[in-house]
């Protein structure tokens, strides 16, 4: 979507769409309301000099942005500008920053959340194949279900001051991952979500993510739960985290979808802390 097609949508529908709302009053106003005023806040925060910048990834604020084509890498977005040859992430890694998550950055780190799960869970039971129904499978899991519930927690999530999630950002402003670590009541850590791009695995962004999420959670035990048979196990396993519990079952938003993904608990240690 260009920054004139966002304009004239935004001035022809979403502001009267917004404005009778208003006048015919109920609670599907304020609904329309938050989403028009973020589409008109946004519309008149970004000038034509800006437009290129803004179509970094269009329309990803809209839930109807997960379509199939959502799965296809973007060459000519960013953090794609600076890389259109391969051979060059290694050296556009280096540059990468690691900070706080602003608002800005949501519809990216959905967009890293989305991809690493539709690359990592590949292999995992239901995932893919030819006798799949048609409303079954990954690829239906993460359009329909993972990217829509994702858009408005992550969302909500950054907007918390309270709450930390880091990225690792490109120097033109593009997120290829994240991480978000978090303190349980009783002072232990949590690992809540640990992404990256699959363009940019294995160029030490995801270890770099980690030391940011171990640093900020200090000499605690550390949890998380990941999916078995999956890459991510022996990633963790080499970071110290150990086996704990038994097996979760199949959560029931992947179950819907036919996928079989169990999930298995691990610990890291306070004493494998090293600062």
């Amino acid at each position: 979507m260009t920054l004139q097609l966002l304009r004239t949508v935004t001035t022809d529908v979403l502001d009267p769409l917004v404005s009778g709302l208003t006048r015919a009053g109920g609670g599907i106003h304020s609904g329309y309301a938050r989403y028009g005023g973020r589409m008109r806040q946004l519309v008149d925060s970004v000038g034509d000099a800006d437009a290129r910048r803004f179509d970094t990834f269009p329309g990803e604020w809209s839930i109807g942005q997960f379509s199939p084509s959502y799965l296809v890498p973007r060459t000519a977005d960013a953090p794609y500008r600076l890389v259109a040859n391969g051979n060059d992430r290694a050296r556009i890694a280096d540059l990468l920053t690691y900070e706080r998550a602003r608002i800005e950055d949501v519809p990216s780190i959905v967009r890293c959340h989305v991809l690493a799960t539709d690359e990592g869970y590949r292999g995992l039971p239901g995932a893919t194949g030819p006798h799949l129904p048609p409303d079954r499978g990954l690829a239906n899991f993460v359009l329909r279900s993972l990217g829509p519930r994702k858009l408005p927690y992550w969302k909500e999530l950054v907007a918390d001051e309270s709450k930390t999630l880091f990225v690792a950002r490109t120097p033109d402003g593009g997120v290829v991952g994240f991480v978000h670590p978090e303190f349980n009541d009783d002072g232990s850590g949590y690992l809540n979500a640990w992404y990256v791009l699959p363009e940019w695995h294995d160029l030490k962004v995801g270890s770099r993510l980690m030391r940011s999420a171990l640093d900020y959670l200090g000499p605690v035990d550390i949890q998380l739960h990941v999916a078995v048979s999956t890459k991510a196990e022996n990633i963790y396993r080499g970071y110290g985290f150990e086996e704990i519990d038994g097996l979760i079952p199949t959560p029931p938003p992947l179950a819907e979808y036919g996928l079989t993904v169990l999930l298995q608990g691990y610990i890291r240690p306070a004493a494998a802390y090293e600062p």
